[in-house]
């Protein structure tokens, strides 16, 4: 059977030649005899030549991606025919992939059998997540919002189909220069990274501290409006998802994780065990606020949900938790018995107006010392008032469901922690 492809976009053309040659390896009973062009000038004068073709076509488009199988619409002669390829290569970007978050996610793409590279700073954390991956991927060296950073991801997003862009700065506190460089101009690259590379969908991991006031919050929608940003980080990410919501280079999907915990998780639990060790615990309004918490491989789960599964429009905003409010109290009692602290805890009651003076205090004190206090308004804040996220969308919309509970969850944090310490780690 002789097939002439015609397309002037040279890495379409090639692409036409490559699923050519995998059908035909798929299906030995053709005989595929391929000729391509990048002008219909060209075809014509070579079929004039050697005779017609059985099969023109003369365009590819990508139409979808979906647990390692790619969807392409093709051209054919003069209609249009829905072709379905299989393949397991498909290839995904994936950037702060030496992070908590972005490892673990590295290691799940890697298992699903996909092309991944991801990026990081550390070459040591590199190699720790390399080594751990199922099947190799490629590490890309770069520091984001750096003059060559744009370069080199550009480099590293050849024939990549999706890109998830967890790299960001999460701290309570630090230089309004540092949040803008590792969260709206990381964002800025990704999306010049997504408009060349001609990708189909962008997972974006955003924060639900874009909804925190100093009050209590239940039941959260995505679509309820934003206060103003609490700190320098809230606020660099929410000018993030706005540059991703009002660029509309390919299909956009914004993840707003709570509170993410487990294993090679250095921030948040480990921050509130070492509170919790040094003896009496403070604790604003009896602790009875309620919280949400996300175990990270269903913040995983999510996105890969989010990279795989067809979408009910080009823009789309999900909260993402693990389904489980409970109340402060409840979570520092079952951590104690997790991670083996002395019960039962000491806590003392604290006022939130006190609390929030001291901390007043401490930032005045570390504008002029440089250093990150102690404690922040912020970080006070989401302890002493509560937060909670409706996640209807994600559940009715793309199928997700938590996979580990809070209290397994819990359980295997503390396990790798335990082992960490024994290790001096």
């Amino acid at each position: 059977m002789k097939v002439t492809v015609c397309d002037n976009d040279e890495h379409d053309l090639a692409l036409l030649v490559e699923l050519l040659a995998k059908y035909s390896s798929m299906h030995p009973e053709y005989s595929i005899e391929t000729s391509a062009f990048t002008s219909p000038f060209e075809m014509l004068c070579e079929a004039e030549s050697h005779g017609g073709s059985d099969l023109l076509i003369l365009d590819i488009y990508m139409d979808g991606i979906s647990g390692g199988r790619k969807y392409y619409w093709v051209q054919v002669q003069d209609c249009l025919s829905l072709v379905l390829f299989w393949s397991i290569d498909v290839k995904i970007l994936v950037t702060g992939g030496t992070g908590f978050l972005g490892r673990h996610l590295v290691w799940r793409l890697a298992a699903e059998g996909h092309q991944v590279v991801f990026t990081g700073r550390n070459e040591n954390a590199a190699q720790e997540v390399m080594i751990r991956c199922a099947h190799p991927v490629q590490w890309v060296a770069v520091e984001h919002g750096q003059a060559n950073a744009l370069e080199i991801l550009l480099k590293a997003s050849k024939g990549i189909d999706a890109i998830v862009h967890c790299a960001a700065l999460s701290a309570p506190w630090g230089q309004s220069g540092a949040f803008y460089q590792a969260n709206i101009a990381s964002t800025e690259e990704v999306l010049a990274v997504a408009r060349f590379a001609k990708i189909k969908r962008l997972v974006h991991i955003s924060t639900p501290s874009v909804y925190f006031e100093f009050c209590d919050r239940y039941h959260i929608r995505e679509d309820h409006p934003l206060p103003k940003p609490a700190n320098e980080y809230a606020r660099t990410k929410a000018v993030a998802e706005k540059l991703v919501m009002d660029n509309d280079v390919c299909e956009r999907v914004i993840l707003r994780p709570r509170a993410i915990f487990g294993p090679w998780d250095n921030t948040l639990l480990p921050r509130l065990l070492r509170v919790m060790n040094k003896g009496s615990l403070p604790l604003m309004r009896d602790g009875e606020m309620l919280i949400d918490l996300t175990y990270v491989d269903n913040v995983v789960e999510a996105i890969y949900l989010a990279l795989t599964r067809s979408l009910m429009r080009t823009l789309s905003v999900y909260n993402v938790t693990n389904g489980e409010p409970q109340s402060l109290s409840k979570l520092l009692t079952q951590l104690a018995i997790h991670f083996q602290l002395h019960l039962p805890l000491k806590m003392r009651s604290t006022s939130w107006s006190l609390v929030k003076s001291m901390a007043y205090c401490l930032e005045t004190l570390a504008r002029f010392s440089k250093k990150e206090p102690l404690m922040t308004r912020y970080s006070a804040g989401v302890l002493a008032f509560g937060q909670t996220l409706d996640i209807s969308a994600i559940r009715n919309e793309l199928n997700y469901e938590p996979v580990v509970p809070i209290a397994e969850g819990l359980r295997r944090h503390a396990q790798w922690y335990r082992q960490q310490q024994e290790q001096g780690g």
